[in-house]
């Protein structure tokens, strides 16, 4: 039982950052980017990392949200 939590586990992170470089890809930084394809017309990815109590608030329809948090990362 052991094992199968550790490969599950492993099988999470490795999802994990195969979603943060698709993150990265997509909206390699703050703002609203378009996506758009012949198969996914109006696609837009936003990508926000501070707290902004100035935003406007919209909501597209329909629409699915990927709320994700990363690790602090420290610059010196």
């Amino acid at each position: 039982m052991e094992k199968e939590n550790g490969d599950t586990y492993a099988a999470i992170e490795a999802e994990t950052e195969r979603l943060a470089q698709r993150i990265c890809i997509y909206a390699p930084h703050d703002g609203i980017f378009s996506q758009s394809s012949k198969s996914m017309p109006e696609l837009f990815v936003g990508r926000h990392s501070k707290i902004c109590f100035d935003n406007i608030k919209t909501i597209y329809s329909p629409c699915l949200l990927v709320a994700a948090q990363g690790k602090l990362e420290n610059h010196v």
